[in-house]
């Protein structure tokens, strides 16, 4: 009897080992986008603070020059926060893209497992032909030897 032997199985455990990467792959574009969000809060609430502190120095009066310094540490505070969302944007986009190739691999090897399934319910057929195949030939033996 012949054993049971799935013609795309290379292809199979290829598609496999593809998909586990690709599970990888998107557990560390979450990690990096979760990082990025940690910095955008702090930077955000870094920057309320601030601007608390900087409320309170104008309620006291504030000279020019100072004035000036918050300015430019506030211009520079918001133009971080822009670039760590536009990093977060990035990753989003990766982490879409990443996805989306997961979702067609775990099609393709569920089209697989459907063509393997059917492969084996049609070796399970030629099986079950043989043995009756057997069976019949046994049979028929027994019966001419008896008499």
């Amino acid at each position: 009897m012949k054993r049971f032997v799935f013609t795309f199985q290379t292809l199979y455990s290829v598609k496999k080992l593809l998909e586990k990467q690709a599970q990888g792959e998107l557990a560390l574009i979450e990690a990096r986008r979760q990082e990025r969000l940690r910095a955008r809060m702090a930077l955000t609430q870094w920057y309320a603070e601030q601007l608390e502190a900087y409320q309170g120095e104008l309620t006291k009066g504030v000279n020019v020059p100072k004035m000036q310094n918050y300015s430019l540490f506030f211009e520079y505070l918001q133009d971080e926060i822009d670039a760590v969302e536009a990093a977060i944007a990035e990753i989003e986009k990766e982490k879409r893209a990443c996805q989306d190739k997961l979702v067609l691999l775990m099609k393709e090897i569920k089209a697989l497992d459907n063509l393997r399934d059917s492969q084996f319910q049609r070796y399970l057929a030629e099986l079950a032909k043989e043995q009756e195949l057997e069976l019949s030939d046994f049979v028929n033996f027994q019966i001419i030897g008896a008499q």
